[in-house]
């Protein structure tokens, strides 16, 4: 099971799909902008060390429940990652999809989060965390709402923890090391 939030009305869906270690609640602001004309479901991470796949069916279980069949998926950073393996896998549930600050998966992206992941490791979690509060402070604005996502970013940060952050990272990279995206397979 996954935390997620479904709200709003209408004949069509948009599942939006959250960056690495943040919870659906980050699309807040996106939820109250698009809520009165669409069904909305924003699953979270599982709350449990899950393979990638596994957290996908996850998130499909939760669509079901839902009564979701075809929908728009949007995702941002590791959301994007998964939504490119729900294009590849899953292509009748997806009418539309939007990806926004995500590089394709690959071997070559396993490669360099592996690098990552050994170098965080090593670290102590108030450096990390330090550096992932100055990435959420670049972070691009989005109009009326920069500091309500600052102040998220802020938040999630301080509530992270050395074992999910290094677990999140270990799936990430075996998902990159047995996942390609084809984009030819949308044909």
């Amino acid at each position: 099971r996954i935390p997620y939030i479904s709200s709003g009305r209408g004949d069509h869906a948009l599942v939006f799909l959250p960056g690495a270690m943040v919870g659906p609640d980050m699309w807040f602001h996106s939820i109250l902008a698009f809520d009165q004309d669409y069904r909305i479901f924003a699953p979270g991470w599982p709350d449990i060390p899950l393979s990638a796949r596994d957290t996908i069916a996850a998130f499909l279980a939760g669509m079901d429940a839902e009564g979701l069949d075809t929908v728009t998926l949007i995702g941002i950073s590791a959301g994007g990652g998964t939504v490119q393996m729900l294009l590849q896998e899953q292509l009748g549930r997806v009418a539309q999809a939007v990806i926004s600050h995500s590089g394709p998966l690959s071997p070559q992206v396993g490669a360099k989060l592996k690098k990552a992941t050994r170098l965080m490791k090593l670290l102590p979690m108030s450096l990390l965390k330090a550096m992932s509060s100055q990435r959420a402070k670049e972070y691009p604005g989005n109009s009326l709402w920069t500091a309500l996502t600052q102040a998220y970013f802020k938040e999630q940060v301080a509530a992270s923890d050395k074992a999910s952050t290094l677990h999140f990272f270990e799936a990430l990279i075996q998902t990159s090391e047995t996942f390609v995206f084809d984009p030819h397979a949308l044909d």
